[in-house]
């Protein structure tokens, strides 16, 4: 098919795309114009001849500029590609081309004034040249109505569950093909599924600026806390990477078959309930199968609403919108059905597990020229159901269903998964007035950014954000919290960090190598963890060991392991320094210094002068001094230095088949085990000794019966 035939000319300029799937470079749509210009006379859709002014230049084979009143919309800039285009006077509008270094198939999105560009007509592929490693080439509109948008900077970003991801800045846009090189192998380390990462729901993170005692030497700032809870170390990346992939489906339809009108006679509305799962997540996009009949003119907007009824019978919107999406021009479809895409830039919060339902709209009645909704009557396979607006009532039909998808993100530190990148920039403040949010979106002249830690709410001096738009401030600029109101002064030094994609850092499998700033729960870290605190030091984590002992029967086992020599529990492992004697004693002296090993809290057990081993909890330990809870040493208690103390690193009765300790390995240590029953079903006493070494340890009890 030529490119006269996807392409038309009107006598006020305007060169619109009147095909359907067909792209064509920016020379040759320059070349088609020319060949127009020469003709004796303009004929049919294409108001052009040897009479009629230049519409347009060439000035490079990838840069065009169209004269005025000549001029392409948004449409026919998505079926051009290698190149730029520029129109109206003075620059009026730029369409900058991009053209994708990546594997074949790579899904691309790109971040445009700090919010993921939509509609998305690129995806995974389009002009791809692969023999040339060229995934994608097209263009974007940079400037508008004579201003560049966000100083034409664009991020371009790879991720796909599963694979690597990846991102590419662009500084400010240039004529000609901008290139963006994106890697996308596959993960080695993200092999499970995104439906079981999405489960992975005990995972947790405190957001803001955290201190954690990473190395166990004192605290270092961060600015998160992961906890994984029961999971492995890996896990959480995997799930730091799902919080963070590109937005994808929450709900989706593809029933079809039934045509639903909107704005037509009556209906105004046409809407879909659906149902957001186990994670709170941010509307991103909406698409529906649209196609209009005659020529309707005015906007559809998406729109999300609370739900009110029974969900897949009787349900329908209610109260005022939650969220909006960018109009589409109801005129620019065409009479075959398209997917269109409504994007939000303005997102709401869904919350988990919870009902809610999507609306399309469009208030313009007309009986003659409406649009049409792709669905199926009567037999729709969605778990919701469709409803319809008719002046100011929604009235729904249990068995229909719309063509219909909402993509979701969760939210992360404020924004959506999918924008979120790590810290940017480290700025220096002075000058506060008021209290800051934690975490909130901050402005300044010439600039947005979503802070991700201060060190202080209500006094700092360092601020750590995410850049979204615009450029960083400069010295003495007010930076002011939207949700707080509290500002404070950009103070002459602000150190500009670099990201890591994905924003985690990188896992090996079995540890992880942490970004910038980021931080996890220190009891979550071994020894093979890396981590970048925000003083951008390296903190490595002490070797936590963990002993085991397992075979135990629960409430009926009494368990001590102690510290182990020739074979026997080692009793005299440290000696009193001060007699305990006292009615509020709060402090175990000993004679030695506390080995670095010992447990960071737990029990010791301390020999009175009656001779019996007393067990004593200790909440914290330092130099040669254990610090325990206010504890009476008079009467039959008290302890005349020097009396043993040892610690008993398990000093319990059974609640569960196994028990553990951990401490900080310093070398291999012995420990001395002994488990016991003599009620129930009562066992010989079990008596062995094990090691804990580099990787821990773990001993079993053998249960030789003594009923």
């Amino acid at each position: 098919m030529a490119i006269g035939d996807d392409f038309s000319v009107a006598a006020s300029g305007d060169i619109r795309y009147t095909g359907t799937t067909a792209n064509y470079t920016v020379i040759a749509f320059h070349r088609w114009l020319g060949d127009l210009m020469d003709d004796a006379q303009a004929a049919g859709n294409d108001i052009l001849d040897i009479t009629g002014a230049t519409a347009s230049e060439r000035a490079t084979d990838n840069l065009v500029t169209l004269n005025s009143p000549f001029n392409i919309d948004d449409i026919a800039a998505q079926h051009l590609y290698d190149g730029s285009i520029v129109q109206g006077g003075g620059s009026t509008t730029i369409y900058d081309g991009i053209l994708v270094l990546a594997p074949a198939n790579t899904y691309v999105t790109i971040q445009q004034n700090g919010l993921i560009l939509s509609p998305n007509f690129w995806t995974t592929a389009l002009n791809a040249d692969a023999p040339n490693g060229i995934s994608h080439k097209f263009m974007v509109k940079v400037r508008s109505a004579g201003t560049d948008i966000d100083g034409r900077r664009l991020v371009v970003q790879n991720r796909e569950f599963g694979n690597n991801y990846s991102e590419f800045k662009i500084n400010g846009t240039s004529r000609g093909n901008n290139v963006a090189a994106l890697s996308a192998a596959t993960d080695l380390n993200n092999a499970t599924s995104a439906a079981t990462a999405k489960g992975w729901t005990t995972i947790t993170n405190t957001e803001g600026y955290r201190l954690i005692n990473v190395t166990g030497a004192g605290t270092n700032p961060f600015y998160s806390e992961w906890n994984r809870a029961a999971l492995t170390i890996n896990q959480l990346y995997e799930r730091t990477k799902w919080l963070s992939r590109r937005a994808t489906a929450e709900s989706s339809s593809a029933d079809t078959g039934t045509a639903f009108q909107l704005g037509n006679a009556t209906v105004i509305g046409q809407a879909q309930s659906f149902a957001n799962g186990g994670v709170a997540s941010l509307v991103t996009r909406a698409f529906a199968k649209i196609r209009k009949v005659g020529s309707p003119t005015g906007n559809i907007t998406a729109k999300i609403y609370a739900h009110s009824g029974t969900f897949g019978s009787s349900s329908i919107p209610t109260g005022a919108a939650l969220a909006t999406s960018l109009a589409v021009d109801g005129a620019k479809l065409t009479t075959t059905y398209q997917t269109i895409e409504f994007g939000f830039d303005t997102q709401t919060l869904l919350t988990a597990s919870t009902n809610y339902v999507i609306a399309f709209e469009h208030a313009v009645i007309d009986g003659s020229n409406y649009f049409e909704f792709d669905g199926l009557a009567t037999s729709g396979t969605h778990a919701g159901n469709r409803s319809q607006l008719v002046t100011a009532t929604w009235t729904p039909t249990a068995g229909d269903d719309l063509n219909f998808q909402v993509d979701t993100s969760p939210q992360l530190y404020g924004i959506t998964g999918e924008r979120f990148r790590g810290i940017t920039h480290e700025i220096v403040v002075d000058t506060p007035v008021g209290t800051f949010s934690a975490v909130e979106r901050i402005t300044w002249s010439g600039g947005t950014g979503q802070m991700l830690a201060i060190n202080s709410t209500t006094a700092p001096t360092k601020l750590w954000m995410q850049l979204l738009t615009g450029v960083a401030p400069t010295d003495n600029q007010q930076i002011t919290g939207v949700t707080s109101t509290a500002t404070c002064l950009m103070n002459v030094t602000i150190t500009e960090r670099t990201l890591s994609a994905p924003f985690f850092g990188a896992s090996t499998g079995s540890a992880m190598i942490g970004a910038y700033g980021l931080g996890v729960e220190a009891a979550d870290l071994t020894a093979s963890d890396k981590l970048f605190d925000l003083d951008n030091t390296q903190r490595v984590p002490p070797n936590n060991v963990t002993f085991t002992v397992k075979g135990l029967v629960a409430v009926e086992d009494r368990v001590l392991v102690g510290p182990e020599s020739a074979g026997a529990l080692q009793t005299n492992q440290m000696t009193l320094a001060t007699t305990l004697s006292g009615a509020t004693e709060t402090a175990v002296v000993v004679t030695t210094t506390i080995p670095s090993d010992t447990p960071t809290s737990g029990t010791i057990r301390i020999q009175l002068d009656s001779g019996i081993y007393r067990r004593v909890a200790y909440t914290s330990f330092a130099g040669s001094t254990f610090t325990i809870a206010s504890t009476s040493f008079t009467g039959a208690n008290i302890a005349t230095q020097p009396r043993n103390v040892f610690i008993s690193y398990l000093d319990l009765e059974a609640t569960t088949t196994e028990h553990s300790f951990t401490y900080v390995f310093s070398s291999n240590r012995s420990h001395f085990i002994r488990v016991r029953d003599g009620g129930g079903t009562p066992i010989k006493t079990f008596e062995t000794t094990g090691t804990m070494g580099s990787a821990g340890g773990s001993s079993t009890a053998i249960r030789t019966s003594d009923a």
